[in-house]
């Protein structure tokens, strides 16, 4: 939202992907620096969402930092005749912000082993941690729009070039890409996982783009910036995306898999880190640190 102004966003966020990113990257400074939190450089995309903020038993608020987070890019198989537009690709360099309460975010309670509901979806982040115990993680997810202009990488407003799908006569009532939107990219689902400390005080868990008089987790939403290996993401649509595949943990579909790299290593073996507050324009690296 402030390219090129260190320090000008309104609230804190926390970066995932390529560990250069900075307020002047771009699709290309992406693709030639950086390492990557993700499995390996071969995805140098970058991530980035508001930093989960909450109080300790000892008085002190501290930025919550998740166990891990995936990003699943899911589209219908290019030959599917139910397929929502006209199917591609992510185009390279695709960028956008998207989320908010039009199109929130919902939240569940997972039990400590990561693996089994304690609840089902709800529809806040406070009714799912008032349902949670210590040891237990509250699972975040959110979806990005799916269709494409076909045109603009950006827009002014960072959204929208894209659309999300849409039922009305113009499609015959089932859910398609608008006119405007034709094309259709996969989509992603952002999932957050946090797990919950015995010295965390969970009622004052809250996004920090949350705004007073709204319910906490009412403002999550997501930036992106595309900054995927071409052949690699070339090889992920036709073996997983377009085989109607669910590859995860490095899978390409095709017999072969990503290397994790030491700092994807080191930051799923970290856990339930809690980190000081930054102030305005300090960056904090999460990389190989311990908890």
């Amino acid at each position: 939202m402030h390219p090129g102004d260190i320090g000008g966003n309104e609230h804190l966020h926390i970066f995932f992907g390529n560990t250069g990113t900075n307020a002047n990257s771009t699709y290309e400074s992406l693709r030639q620096s950086g390492d990557s939190t993700c499995r390996n450089m071969l995805n140098r995309s970058a991530y980035w969402q508001p930093a989960m903020i909450g109080t300790l038993t000892d008085g002190s608020e501290a930025v919550v930092v998740e166990e891990f987070t995936n990003f699943y890019y899911k589209r219908r198989p290019a030959s599917d005749p139910e397929i929502e537009g006209i199917p591609v690709a992510i185009p390279r360099g695709l960028k956008f912000v998207f989320g908010g309460p039009s199109h929130p975010a919902q939240f569940k309670c997972i039990d400590e082993t990561g693996n089994k509901n304690v609840t089902q979806w709800v529809p806040t982040l406070q009714k799912a941690l008032s349902l949670c115990a210590a040891g237990q993680h509250i699972d975040m997810q959110q979806s990005t729009p799916n269709c494409w202009d076909g045109r603009n990488l950006d827009s002014p407003d960072h959204n929208s070039h894209l659309s999300y799908t849409i039922r009305d006569s113009s499609t015959g009532w089932k859910q398609r890409c608008p006119a405007t939107h034709p094309y259709v990219i996969p989509k992603l689902n952002f999932q957050r996982i946090f797990k919950i400390r015995a010295d965390d005080v969970t009622s004052t868990w809250r996004l920090s783009s949350d705004m007073s008089g709204y319910p906490a987790g009412t403002m999550a939403h997501a930036d992106y910036m595309m900054a995927w290996n071409d052949e690699i993401m070339g090889r992920i649509m036709a073996a997983c995306i377009d085989q109607l595949l669910s590859c995860s943990a490095g899978d390409l579909g095709d017999g072969f898999k990503m290397v994790e790299n030491p700092i994807y290593k080191s930051g799923i073996a970290a856990s339930a880190r809690r980190v000081p507050l930054p102030r305005r324009g300090e960056v904090i690296s999460l990389v190989n640190q311990g908890p």
